[in-house]
């Protein structure tokens, strides 16, 4: 996308653009054309979020680190290229000070780092599966049962390990097999899992 005409729009005009546009590129040409402009913290961490969502941590967490007045949502950000980064000493300051909303953050770091016990009491009144996932890592069955939702093939597959540790295998092979029907890489990895090695019998 060209910044040819773009001098006739003002800061929000040329944010609610890139929030249309169609494609990655021409939301970055936007973004960094506000940010040239205007200065913009906004198309800062609007640009750092499409580059994390493209899996360019780097580049993300350096317009983080430009914007001047973090709040939640940018610390939370800054929290998730720590996490990457495996800083997660850093990670958890940032989403301490970033309070609720990067508690489902909190969760996934805590299993990363191995600490079971901790996901599972930031998983606390959480919904999900990485929650479930959580709760079930800390051997929390029922708040793990508890935390699921729908049938995405991930949340099937969580089930079905519920059901195999509860010795219910007829179920456990139910929703493996609807988790399988669903995701192939889900259905390889059940076959080496030790959680589903009764099932073999």
């Amino acid at each position: 996308m060209s910044r040819k005409g773009l001098e006739r729009f003002d800061e929000p005009s040329i944010l609610r653009l890139a929030a249309i546009a169609e494609t990655p590129e021409s939301k970055e040409t936007l973004y960094k054309y506000a940010i040239h402009e205007f200065n913009s913290d906004t198309a800062r961490y609007n640009l750092a979020m499409l580059y994390l969502d493209q899996g360019k941590t780097s580049l993300g967490g350096a317009y983080l680190s430009k914007i001047k007045e973090p709040d939640a949502e940018v610390l939370n950000a800054t929290g998730v290229v720590a996490m990457r980064n495996e800083d997660y000493e850093l990670a958890a300051k940032c989403f301490e000070k970033a309070g609720d909303i990067s508690k489902e953050n909190s969760v996934i770091m805590n299993i990363m780092k191995g600490d079971y016990k901790a996901a599972a009491a930031c998983a606390d009144g959480l919904k999900g599966d990485n929650a479930a996932l959580a709760q079930l890592l800390a051997g929390n069955t029922e708040a793990a049962s508890a935390a699921l939702q729908g049938d995405a093939p991930r949340t099937d597959y969580i089930r079905a390990i519920l059901a195999a540790r509860k010795g219910n295998t007829a179920e456990a092979r139910k929703l493996l097999e609807a988790a399988g029907s669903k995701d192939e890489a889900l259905k390889k990895r059940a076959e080496k899992d030790i959680e589903f090695a009764a099932l073999a019998n």
